[in-house]
């Protein structure tokens, strides 16, 4: 059988794996041919301790005297030519294993990783899905996970990079989005954590978490009522907001409207009166409006509340 010059072939062996030797191209009508198909015959055989490592040796030696395949084809020996497509077969299964080990340690590591990770082992977790990223660099869910239990550890600057990752291979991740967001809001890269704000509310318009940051935004700017009507439109999608309320009202008493801000404090507190931060936030409000008496009733209050909190006790001790 006559085989053309030009015919040639490739393999690639899907995206977690190199292309075989950089899409390894095998001229048929060439010496090239038996000596890479050799090499990497061997090499394949070798890694897999196959006992047809010795027919491979056979076939390259077999084959040396062959000017072109198509000569090799004709004149080999049956035997010969059929290792030939063993040994092209077994290349491409070596490849294959290999890819498969990598998607098998990956899940593996990410496995481990989330069992660490709801145990509380946050350092060991950190450890796990740092091996998924390196056997996967554009491993997105493990950034993600990794990017969450950087911020359970407090590092802040590693929790950064993780999901500035994930928002770089995957844009359209809001998570990602909105905890960059609030890293630039609370650096006060104001601009940058607008955009970032922009980037989720195009997507998503009613996205409670991205109006949140924005109704901060507009606050920390002083566009007083920008955020005013921000927060009153998370209030009218979710009335259960806490943060929205807490947001509104400081809004409301910057504005003097001193009367709404109490009573927007207060609905926070009747929807959850266990919430120390809704009873802080009531409390700090009454202290900046020098109504000493009620806070100082409240304050007692929640350190009876909570006997066992030393901060609240701290707060107490302040106030007097």
């Amino acid at each position: 059988m006559e085989v053309s010059k030009n015919l040639s072939f490739c393999y690639d062996i899907g995206n977690n794996c190199g292309p075989l030797s950089n899409f390894w191209h095998v001229v048929y009508a060439t010496k090239g041919f038996t000596k890479q198909l050799c090499a990497y015959g061997q090499t394949g055989a070798a890694r897999l301790g196959h006992r047809n490592i010795g027919l491979t040796y056979e076939v390259c030696y077999n084959s040396k005297n062959f000017d072109t395949f198509s000569d090799f084809h004709q004149r080999g020996d049956p035997m010969s030519r059929l290792i030939v497509i063993f040994s092209v077969f077994l290349i491409i299964s070596v490849l294959v294993l290999g890819c498969s080990s990598d998607e098998e340690k990956k899940a593996s590591h990410f496995e481990k990783g989330l069992a660490y990770f709801e145990k509380g082992e946050y350092k060991s977790a950190r450890l796990e899905f740092k091996n998924a990223v390196q056997i996967d660099p554009k491993y997105v869910t493990a950034y993600q996970k990794l990017g969450e239990t950087s911020l359970k550890l407090g590092e802040a600057q590693k929790a950064y990079r993780a999901y500035s990752i994930v928002a770089e291979l995957e844009p359209a991740n809001i998570e990602a989005q909105l905890k960059l967001a609030t890293f630039l809001m609370l650096a006060k890269k104001h601009e940058d954590a607008g955009n970032k704000v922009a980037l989720v509310l195009n997507r998503e318009p009613d996205n409670i978490d991205a109006l949140l940051l924005r109704g901060g935004l507009y606050s920390l700017e002083n566009n007083l009522l920008e955020a005013e009507s921000i927060f009153s439109k998370v209030l009218k999608i979710d009335s259960s907001q806490i943060p929205a309320y807490i947001g509104l009202s400081r809004v409301l008493a910057a504005r003097g409207k001193l009367e709404e801000a109490e009573t927007t404090l207060q609905k926070a507190v009747d929807i959850d009166p266990g919430s120390l931060k809704t009873r802080l936030a009531l409390f700090d409000f009454y202290l900046r409006g020098q109504r000493l008496d009620r806070a100082e009733t409240l304050i007692t209050e929640i350190v009876a509340d909570n006997p066992e909190n030393a901060g609240m006790q701290v707060v107490m001790g302040n106030f007097y």
